[in-house]
């Protein structure tokens, strides 16, 4: 975990990286005809071929976003230079993350003297004096130009494995920046800012909201205004909290933690087998419920679970004498004594079966920058190092099983999609290193979704419940969706699309008398 003092130097370089890069790239959108505060240039009066095809890839977006979240030229612009300028803000600070850890084939971010002020990357980037880059080959004439091409390199390089934070192609990398602003933003992230600073397992999340640190302050002013609307965007920058560790572990131990504990007694009859005697099962659960309280020490226990003596000989004797003065107290206050008198009951514990832990789904509905599902993925990691021998997979094959398999996300913030996908990487291929010993780590699957869509409202719209009009109950569904749909997002993973779903179709049987046509049942399956 990052320090108070480090996370106080953070901010300040993080702020400062913020202004550099989104000033670059302001003058590089002034440069494609779109001011801030004046009309936009008509394309076609821009005769840079190269500035022709990046003027159309930012219409696009921007056009989009004035269609379906209902923004001003001037708002959709506002946006699209926020985005932009953190997804380099934040590839950059990814790829430091990993240079440190060991995970580039060479250094691409920190600058040395041995390499003439710049990375090795980008050294040998320079003397080679080209570089291909998405099929093209660009000459490189300078350091500054050499920086900023060994940036794109190692973002291709990278984005084999998350594509969603290193996709060269994607709407927000059309914009190349000044190479000088890349520097500057190099020299803010790793002058002060520590090798040791970016090997804390939560710097990108701190990044992140510390990165947004402006945009809240621009939102409580503008949310002050008599009438103001909250935006979608403003609804994840004024929620964005980051999570204490301690709130974090006090949730997933008594969730995750504690079906872990209440399957206990299941899972050592099934790693002892049919012929282990009840002594060896005692103390085989013994040893499993050092192993689970050693991992969730957080995890609160059951006045029963006291009374056995799991918490300790001081633990049991305070909860039986709680036990038996609340019956006492229940006796007293009956007409009719129970039979056994005054004494509690014998210690009742719930138990359940032992599921293999590949079968365990976990979501995070508002995963942020997946704090909660880095420390789930360290509680998973123990629950499958314990499973039993037919169930226990290899210990390679956990790293990658952990992602594919048990952990999932939503967010509506893309943003913060990027950084919990990135983060949940990083935690599974430095397992892998710790199991291994060797860097081969490439994820089957990551389990990270967005759910910020946006949905038109224009012609196409129209156009799609047009065509369903010669079936109105369809057109009615499909009206509904797209309405709901226009919340998504706001309210992501809260949507309830299929609620409608039911009442419609049960009207539809009760006025026509009949089973509904096959294919409405098949739309609805789709949700």
């Amino acid at each position: 975990m990052l320090a108070k003092n480090r996370r106080e130097n953070l901010v300040t370089h993080v702020k400062e990286a913020r202004k550099l890069v989104e000033d670059a790239f302001d003058r590089a959108l002034v440069g494609l005809g779109l001011p801030k505060n004046r009309d936009p240039l008509p394309a076609e009066r821009i005769t840079n071929p190269a500035k022709q095809v990046t003027r159309k890839a930012v219409d696009e977006v921007m056009a989009r976003d004035c269609q379906a979240g209902g923004m001003s030229y001037v708002d959709a612009r506002r946006r699209y230079l926020e985005h932009t300028a953190f997804t380099l803000v934040n590839r950059v600070a990814a790829l430091r993350a990993m240079e440190v850890r060991g995970f580039l084939p060479k250094t691409v971010i920190a600058q040395d003297a041995q390499y003439g002020g710049l990375s090795a990357w980008a050294r040998d980037i320079l003397e080679a004096g080209t570089v291909e880059i998405l099929g093209e080959s660009i000459a490189v004439r300078t350091a500054d130009d050499a920086r900023l091409q060994a940036i794109r390199a190692a973002c291709i390089a990278a984005s084999r494995d998350v594509a969603i934070v290193f996709d060269l192609q994607d709407e927000y990398s059309a914009l190349v920046p000044e190479p000088a602003a890349v520097k500057g933003l190099v020299v803010e992230l790793t002058e002060t800012v520590t090798a040791y600073d970016w090997a804390a397992d939560d710097i990108l999340g701190w990044v992140y909201q510390y990165y947004n640190v402006p945009a809240n302050v621009e939102y409580k002013v503008r949310n002050r205004r008599r009438g103001y609307k909250m935006t979608a965007d403003d609804m994840i920058v004024a929620n964005q909290f980051y999570t204490p560790h301690w709130v974090v572990r006090v949730l997933v131990d008594n969730t995750l933690g504690r079906i872990w504990w209440e399957s206990i007694p299941d899972l050592a009859r099934k790693r002892l087998g049919e012929g282990g005697s009840n002594e060896e099962i005692r103390e085989e659960e013994k040893s499993l419920r050092r192993i689970c309280r050693e991992t969730c020490s957080y995890l609160v226990p059951l006045p029963d679970e006291q009374r056995l003596g799991w918490w300790g000989e001081e633990a049991r004797t305070n909860a039986e004498a709680r036990a038996v003065a609340e019956a006492r107290k229940r006796y007293d206050a009956t007409v009719i004594k129970p039979e056994q008198g005054p004494n509690p009951p014998p210690p009742n514990v719930p138990s359940r079966e032992w599921m293999a832990v590949c079968e365990l789904k976990i979501i995070d509905p508002a995963c942020g920058s997946a704090h909660f599902l880095l420390y789930v993925f360290d509680v998973l990691r123990r629950m499958y190092e314990v499973e039993s021998e037919p169930e226990r997979p290899k210990p390679t094959e956990v790293p990658d099983l952990i992602l594919a398999r048990n952990l999932h996300g939503i967010d509506v913030d893309l943003r913060a999609c990027q950084l919990g996908t990135f983060n949940l990487y990083m935690k599974a291929r430095l397992a892998y290193r710790e199991i291994t010993g060797r860097d081969a780590f490439h994820p089957s699957k990551l389990n990270i979704v967005c759910a910020g869509a946006r949905i038109a409202e224009g012609e196409e719209r129209a156009e799609l419940l047009a065509s369903f009009g010669s079936t109105p109950l369809a057109q009615e569904l499909a009206e509904g969706i797209l309405n709901n749909l226009s919340q998504t997002a706001e309210i992501g993973s809260l949507l309830r699309i299929r609620e409608q779903f039911d009442p419609l179709l049960r009207r539809q049987r009760y006025i026509q008398g009949r089973p509904i046509q096959q294919s409405f049942l098949v739309l609805v399956s789709h949700f």
